[in-house]
């Protein structure tokens, strides 16, 4: 799906385009709850909190930098700047997981 077709399917709900992060990030009015709306359902929209959007932002990659998501789980930051403004669809990802010990014995 596009950021437009995102807007129009979420504009009933007051979704406006983020005037700070841009077109590929939505905003909802304090209290809408889509959780269960087909969009999100479907896969077709995805709920993060604003401040997630931010790495992408910030890390601004020119296309062709091969990006590490070393914090992959479950990747929607290093999807941000992967279909957004900064990416593309140009860049490529690796994500790494690893499974450390607990800090502290339960």
């Amino acid at each position: 799906t596009t950021p437009a077709a995102a807007l129009a399917e979420l504009a009933p709900l007051g979704a406006t385009v983020d005037p700070v992060l841009g077109p590929t990030v939505l905003l909802l009015p304090a209290g809408a709850d889509v959780h269960a709306h087909p969009a999100v359902r479907a896969g077709r929209a995805v709920l993060q909190s604003r401040a997630s959007c931010l790495p992408a932002l910030a890390l601004a990659p020119e296309p062709g930098w091969a990006v590490v998501d070393a914090c992959a789980a479950p990747g929607n930051k290093t999807r941000n700047w992967q279909v957004g403004r900064v990416g593309g669809e140009r860049g490529s990802e690796q994500k790494m997981r690893a499974r450390a010990p607990p800090l502290f014995a339960q």
